[in-house]
């Protein structure tokens, strides 16, 4: 593809990428890379759908939206019941909270940290790791119990983990109080943690 013939298709006419490759029997991402490569100024995403829209080779969405909510498409029966369905099916999401939720531990995550939990051991805790997630190997900042007992408060019953790891603990605890007891078991026997 040469620049001339590039150039006018794509400035001179205002054809999209994806009709100059319809045209000359390319790919887009290849009529891209010649734009690129000829230092053809790229039109960004909103100069692109306001050429499709204003010469009409695409539609405006948002004005049809306007058009049916106007002719009263939005108060069918068959949308109201579309509705209902996802409401309903949110209520089931809601059903699933608290006590009726499979991880439900008795409340004991709103039970108050005791004092020995303090700055100082959580400092401990996270210089020990490097301030590295135990999970993941990126920079990490929480401080979990690896037996989830609040109450047992000692540098080897704590790991680090980074605030998306740490969520993940909360579903199926034995197999993370296993993983991570093994990392500080390995720590103390010397043997570096890999993931």
């Amino acid at each position: 593809m040469d620049y001339d013939q590039l150039y006018k298709l794509y400035v001179v006419d205002e054809l999209s990428s994806t009709e100059i490759a319809s045209i000359t029997g390319r790919t887009a991402p290849n009529v891209c890379y010649y734009i690129n490569k000829y230092n053809i100024p790229m039109r960004s995403l909103s100069e692109a759908r306001r050429l499709a829209i204003d010469t009409g080779r695409s539609h405006d969405h948002s004005s049809k939206i306007r058009k049916a909510w106007k002719r009263g498409c939005y108060d069918s029966p068959e949308y109201r019941e579309k509705v209902s369905d996802g409401v309903r099916q949110s209520r089931i999401w809601m059903d699933t909270s608290g006590e009726n939720n499979p991880n439900w531990k008795g409340g004991v995550s709103f039970e108050k940290y005791p004092p020995e939990f303090s700055d100082d051991l959580k400092l401990a805790v996270r210089s020990r790791d490097n301030y590295t997630c135990a999970s993941c190997g990126y920079s990490g900042m929480d401080v979990h119990h690896i037996d989830y007992d609040k109450t047992h408060n000692s540098v080897d019953n704590c790991i680090t983990l980074c605030r998306s790891c740490h969520s993940k603990t909360n579903g199926n605890r034995e197999y993370w109080e296993r993983v991570f007891s093994d990392i500080i078991h390995n720590r103390r026997r010397g043997i570096p943690w890999l993931r």
